[in-house]
């Protein structure tokens, strides 16, 4: 079932399940990490992050021109209208926005006891974020 609001451009019950999948997203970013939903962040903060991918948080994951260019259109389509769980501070960042903090205290707890590896380990307290990696 699809809702809108106001913060996505097409919110649904379940963050997890976008509206289309898209392969080359799901390849590419699940190479390393799990493939966050492209409703996580505003189109602007994805497309901001595709431009910054040979510094991708430490990492150079600098991606072929072609698929740059479908993952963009794909969060262009479906990532949020307006910020959600992002972090302006430098570069956006789904982990450290005030709504992620807010809704995420036990996960930062168990991050901080090193329980979990990465506060971008959805999938450790997220079971369906498994089934999407």
């Amino acid at each position: 079932m699809i809702t809108v609001c106001g913060q996505f451009g097409a919110a649904r019950e379940n963050l997890w399940q976008s509206a289309q999948t898209n392969i080359t997203w799901q390849t590419e970013c699940g190479a390393c990490h799990m493939a966050f939903p492209p409703g996580m962040l505003a189109v602007d903060d994805w497309l901001d992050l595709l431009t910054r991918m040979d510094k991708h948080f430490g990492t150079d994951a600098t991606l072929e021109p072609k698929a740059k260019e479908e993952i963009a259109d794909y969060f262009k389509q479906y990532g949020a209208r307006s910020p959600v769980f992002g972090s302006r501070d430098e570069v956006p960042r789904i982990t450290t926005g005030d709504r992620f903090i807010g809704k995420h205290r036990g996960a930062l707890r168990l991050w901080q006891k090193g329980q979990i590896k990465s506060l971008a380990d959805c999938a450790a307290c997220h079971k369906e974020a498994a089934a999407k990696e």
